[in-house]
């Protein structure tokens, strides 16, 4: 069974539920595959992934919203990049939401701007910001030690909540797959890990 998502996601929101998961079902083996939000649409409509839970792009379309997160401007602590003309910017590739609001919000307050960095992972984005090569527009989770994030204020207006989709491929019959797909769904809505799983009779028989 194969599970799709990009890095963030797999580093910030499924280390506690995928450990559940292995409690409740050891035999199941799940192959983690990270990939960006939009190619892996396309993988799980085609049934390349079963289970896949991405960023919601405006031309998204399906999938179920299992949660919501705010977008912050992220800088380096002693970085002033966000005060240089033309701001220098670390963005994912064109198509990501994350990077159309970045700039969006930029061009509505008037402020120039620059690529300093394009990277297809998060890794790659936050380690333009730490060197002070750039500001960036992530969720808040991605504000790991060592990165603050800029107040809504002058030329970094705020920003929109971005929407986390969970997708099943209609391909897939397995009942493993339907087991995570269940998982990820409860977890994800109760917006907090639990130490131990809870009932889940949807899922009992997956193994």
């Amino acid at each position: 069974m194969v599970l799709g998502t990009p890095d963030l996601y797999a580093a910030w929101l499924l280390p506690p539920i995928l450990s559940i998961f292995r409690r409740a079902f050891p035999r199941i083996q799940v192959e983690l595959r990270c990939v960006l939000s939009t190619p892996l649409v396309g993988l799980v409509k085609r049934g390349e992934v079963d289970i896949a839970l991405v960023t919601g792009m405006n031309n998204f379309t399906g999938g179920m919203v299992v949660y919501q997160e705010p977008l912050v401007w992220i800088t380096a602590p002693d970085s002033d990049a966000h005060v240089e003309t033309p701001v220098p910017l670390a963005v994912l590739p064109p198509g990501n939401i994350y990077r159309d609001h970045a700039i969006a919000g930029l061009e509505r307050a008037g402020c120039p701007w620059r690529i300093a960095c394009v990277s297809e992972n998060v890794g790659g984005l936050q380690a333009a910001v730490f060197a002070g090569m750039a500001v960036t527009v992530l969720c808040r989770s991605a504000l790991v030690a060592g990165l603050r994030e800029l107040e809504p204020q002058g030329n970094f207006p705020p920003l929109a909540n971005v929407e986390i989709l969970l997708y099943k491929s209609s391909v897939t019959r397995s009942r493993a797959a339907t087991a995570l797909h269940d998982y990820l769904d409860h977890y994800l809505r109760l917006r907090v890990m639990p130490d131990v799983a809870g009932p889940l009779d949807s899922v009992a028989a997956a193994e």
